[in-house]
């Protein structure tokens, strides 16, 4: 994970949750600079991820997972997620797909973001690549 200096992400041990501490910051090219988790693929798969709210009683936080991909012709941002966050961490965790077909052209590795529109709780995140 990624938190610059002043923008502090935590690592809660006891509550096994990484906590963003408040919105992640995003630049003009729709890729966050700080307060977030992101890994590198080249392959298609399963990302699964458990966002909740900051607060128990705020549902309208917004959680975001984007996949950057860079080809001859540039860099691309596909969002993948993008939903209000639910307030218990009883809750599901959430499959989001990555498709060959988003992958296609690549001329390095993808780049898969997890930020927060405002202060979130990341429980667990997976990646399990297609067969």
């Amino acid at each position: 994970y990624t938190a610059t200096s002043g923008k502090k992400m935590t690592f809660d041990v006891s509550g096994k949750r990484l906590k963003f501490n408040g919105a992640s910051t995003v630049g003009a090219d729709g890729i966050p600079t700080d307060r977030c988790i992101s890994f590198k693929t080249a392959k298609p798969g399963t990302i699964t991820h458990k966002l909740i709210s900051g607060s128990s009683s705020d549902a309208t936080r917004k959680g975001y997972v984007i996949l950057v991909t860079t080809t001859p012709e540039g860099k691309k941002v596909t969002q993948l997620y993008g939903e209000a966050t639910p307030t218990s961490s009883s809750s599901d965790p959430v499959k989001t797909e990555i498709t060959a077909a988003q992958l296609e052209g690549i001329t390095e590795a993808a780049v898969v973001y997890i930020y927060a529109g405002a202060n979130i709780n990341c429980y667990n995140v997976g990646f399990k690549p297609a067969s």
